[in-house]
């Protein structure tokens, strides 16, 4: 893997281009659907996870998305959230969710990528190497890695994204179904549930 391959088109600075790159790898990408019978292959469960409330091909379907494309998404959230950046995204690209919910949702990106990597736990050495530099000497981030080649799974994605966004969708939870509260998600210590509470209402509601 080069080390130089990482940023020598800018792709963490603001710019509509660099967003278009962006988007082309799939990270606003609609969710996909999940035939109901491969459920226990994936760990999806009728009674936790949502189904479409029609049916496609005589069968029903989860909605899903793949988990690179969710880790993609949360680093392009940071990326655009950067401070070098957000004044650039502040004008161009704002959205209108409230102050706290977007300081939550930066907060879960940063920790879902924190789970990714220790999850994997990359166990390769990244040593210094003698170099034409100040030191003599530089960090050798040029390294073998094996790696799974995620364009065919991005473009999939694409391919086959539903129509449909879920704002745009009846969902109705089915009876026997369980709803996860939303502490799973949001630390009740965090400071900023009291704020989103007063904004969105108790934490097993949905907000907006």
């Amino acid at each position: 893997m080069p080390a130089h391959a990482a940023a020598p088109n800018g792709e963490s600075f603001e710019d509509s281009k660099v967003d278009q790159l962006w988007t082309e790898l799939g990270v606003h990408a609609n969710f996909i659907t999940v035939p109901v019978s491969e459920g226990p292959t994936h760990g999806l469960d009728v009674h936790r996870h949502v189904i479409l409330p029609h049916k496609i091909n005589g069968e029903d379907h989860f909605i899903a998305t793949f988990e690179v494309v969710h880790q993609l998404h949360c680093l392009d959230m940071l990326r655009q959230n950067l401070w070098w950046n957000r004044d650039w995204y502040k004008e161009h690209h704002e959205s209108d969710a409230p102050e706290t919910m977007k300081k939550i949702h930066i907060n879960h990106c940063l920790d879902m990528l924190r789970h990714r990597l220790m999850c994997t736990a990359d166990r390769g050495f990244v040593a210094w190497t003698w170099a034409s530099a100040p030191h003599g000497m530089v960090v050798d981030f040029e390294r073998p890695h094996r790696c799974r080649n995620p364009k065919p799974i991005l473009d999939w994605t694409i391919q086959h994204a539903y129509p449909k966004k879920t704002q745009e969708i009846s969902f109705k939870m089915p009876k026997g179904a369980s709803r996860v509260p939303w502490e799973h998600f949001v630390s009740p210590t965090d400071p900023l549930v009291d704020k989103f509470t007063s904004i969105c209402g108790p934490l097993d509601e949905t907000c907006g």
